[in-house]
């Protein structure tokens, strides 16, 4: 396909009585052998329906092009004999697709207590008693919600690790394919080994494990890079298109420039990375995760002698559970 380079030099353009703005972009053009976009596309979106996949990213990057288009030709820089076009873009590539998790939140939640034994001295002196080796079950949950969807098939897929806490991640599965909630409920079998309690003379001890339990919630989206031109100038011989980073920045100028011409909201979900020149990041679908799980297990010893209702906590340390 045989191309040449085009530089415009926009004219200086007065936004108030203050001041004025003058850009300088480069464009490309290339032989026309785009197809044209079908009414209802545009149907749809404006009833608020997304496309699927990378549909959504095409659309939202074709009406980028056009909207810069016609917003060079309010400016008078539009490359000569040509207007706006509606082309989808060209050289469009989506890679590197992966997970992104942040605002992660850890949450204290109510623990379990589990009754171990409870020691009767009837005796006039201290005795030492020993609790029986014994296994808990103790329950864990990870829950995945997907709330917009970015289907592109078996990379939608994905596993990703959730930081929980200093020493420890959470594998999580998560597919983004469908807007759905999964939870994976479980069961953690740990071995409580024997422990030797000193009571002392008529007394009535109670051995608890104290699981202290976390909440870690965190929210995810499914990023693509994306490589295009945008296409926002036509012929009926040619198509003049930008760089897509450069094209992203014009874009918003443009709304800024004439917002009663352009729209806003076709640049939502990408973003510019700052060593990165000829892709922008596109966030294509959003949920969020929930962990819910033991951290700490300590070994509590209660004084019962007088009631439940009148325990007083005698000892309590940390217990290194096993786990099965």
């Amino acid at each position: 396909m045989k191309k040449i380079f085009y530089y415009m030099i926009a004219s200086i353009m007065c936004l108030s009585s203050v001041g004025a703005i003058a850009s300088i972009a480069e464009a490309e053009v290339e032989e026309q052998n785009g197809t044209p976009v079908q009414n209802d596309l545009l149907v749809n979106q404006d009833s608020g329906i997304r496309f699927p996949g990378l549909e959504q990213p095409r659309y939202q990057l074709m009406m980028m092009g056009h909207y810069i288009g016609i917003s060079d030709q309010e400016s008078g820089t539009l490359p000569p004999g040509s207007k706006p076009t509606l082309t989808y873009p060209g050289n469009f590539e989506a890679y590197d697709t992966h997970v992104r998790v942040y605002d992660t939140i850890h949450d204290n939640i109510q623990p379990k207590h589990i009754d171990v034994d409870t020691f009767i001295n009837d005796t006039d002196e201290e005795q030492v008693f020993t609790s029986i080796s014994r296994d808990e079950v103790i329950e864990e949950s990870e829950t995945s919600t997907i709330t917009q969807n970015y289907s592109l098939g078996a990379e939608s897929n994905i596993s990703f690790d959730l930081i929980v806490n200093a020493s420890s991640t959470i594998r999580f599965q998560a597919d983004f394919n469908k807007e759905e909630s999964k939870i994976n409920s479980h069961r953690e079998t740990f071995t409580v080994p024997a422990q030797n309690t000193k009571v002392p003379a008529h007394k009535k001890y109670k051995l608890v494990i104290v699981v202290s339990r976390m909440s870690t919630t965190a929210a995810i989206k499914l990023t693509s890079k994306i490589k295009a031109k945008l296409y926002f100038a036509e012929t009926p011989n040619s198509l003049w298109s930008r760089n897509i980073v450069n094209g992203y920045h014009d874009y918003k100028l443009a709304v800024d420039w004439y917002p009663e011409l352009v729209p806003n909201g076709f640049a939502d979900n990408f973003e510019s990375v700052y060593n990165i020149s000829d892709a922008l990041l596109y966030d294509g679908g959003f949920g969020h995760v929930e962990a819910v799980y033991g951290t700490d297990y300590n070994v509590r010893t209660i004084d019962v002698t007088n009631g439940e209702e009148n325990a007083v906590i005698v000892n309590e340390q940390k217990l290194e559970l096993v786990r099965q």
